[in-house]
């Protein structure tokens, strides 16, 4: 953990400021210490170089599994820049004027997202609830402007209305309640901000019915059985080639078998069929959630379910004091 990080955080319970004890420091790191609050009295361990506002991975422990096997499968390549081309098409944020901004990624997973954030010039900081934020910090730690915080989405360790953008990718319908996580990174967004999420779609009802079915009983296989059943992607690739067998193949048998990397594959189906929640909405539906937050500037990205949203930004009359 960077010392700054320190100045960005706040108790999740009362929103005062925390009280840093470094406890190991190596380099610019600080590996092990703790973070207490004055008022409440509320004590965070920092284990292992990051901050953690939880005590386990709770609900999301298969996305621990899955980003401890897979820390660089979905990082940019010099052949292939997918998580950039990615960033463009899911994320409402623009990239220019980003430097100087303080940015969220809600639910970064193994740090894809980070890794293409680093060069836009802003204060980045990766919070997930799930242990593959140890794997981020192992990617992308030695990044002077890039931070990681073990934390829950519902109760996240920052003031409201302390940062400038803010973007979740296919994360806030892996939580008990996609809407109530969604309003939870409103709060935290300053006026003038921007705030883009990614969600699935509930539109392929025939897709939908077969998986969600065969995830009652997905959910509950050993996590190492069902990673490797879920290697039958990698040959089914080729199947799916075949006219006739493999439309009827994809329809009995949803998988990510359509990417031509096997790693992905394996990871996106794993991915589908593991996680304890998963939701799917319409646009419409996350449409309405941005108005109801009191968004504006509103836009649908073509990639289904996307939207972006900016809070309006406070007038003078409204405020005299800065939000940071």
């Amino acid at each position: 953990m960077k010392a700054k990080l320190c100045g960005y955080l706040c108790s999740p319970c009362c929103r005062d400021a925390l009280e840093l004890k470094a406890e190991r420091v190596e380099g610019s790191e600080i590996r092990e210490g703790s973070l207490t609050c004055r008022r409440c009295r509320a004590a965070y361990p920092i284990s292992r170089g990051i901050p953690r506002f939880v005590s386990s991975d709770h609900y999301v422990s298969s996305f621990s599994f899955e980003w401890a096997i897979h820390g660089r499968t979905q990082f940019d390549t010099e052949q292939v820049a997918t998580s950039r081309a990615d960033f463009g098409h899911a994320i409402d944020i623009p990239w220019t004027g980003l430097a100087g901004k303080i940015v969220l990624d809600a639910g970064c997973g193994s740090g894809r997202y980070l890794d293409v954030l680093k060069d836009s010039g802003a204060e980045v900081i990766g919070i997930d609830l799930s242990f593959a934020i140890d794997v981020a910090q192992e990617n992308l730690g030695t990044c002077p402007n890039v931070y990681f915080v073990q934390a829950d989405i519902f109760r996240l360790p920052f003031r409201d209305g302390f940062f400038d953008c803010i973007h979740s990718t296919g994360v806030l319908h892996h939580t008990p309640d996609t809407r109530a996580a969604f309003r939870a990174l409103t709060v935290k967004l300053a006026p003038g901000g921007r705030i883009s999420i990614f969600v699935y779609p509930n539109y392929d009802w025939v897709y939908r019915g077969l998986t969600d079915f065969y995830r009652k009983f997905t959910t509950r296989l050993p996590k190492r059985l069902l990673y490797n059943l879920c290697k039958i992607a990698i040959p089914l690739h080729y199947v799916l080639r075949i006219p006739l067998l493999g439309p009827l193949v994809n329809i009995l048998l949803p998988s990510a078998a359509v990417y031509e990397n096997p790693r992905w594959r394996v990871l996106n189906t794993f991915d589908w069929y593991s996680p304890k929640y998963q939701w799917a909405h319409s646009i419409e539906e996350v449409f309405a959630w941005f108005e109801e937050a009191g968004l504006e500037k509103i836009r649908v990205l073509p990639r289904r379910v996307t939207l972006g949203g900016s809070k309006p930004a406070a007038s003078s009359s409204e405020s005299g004091e800065e939000v940071r």
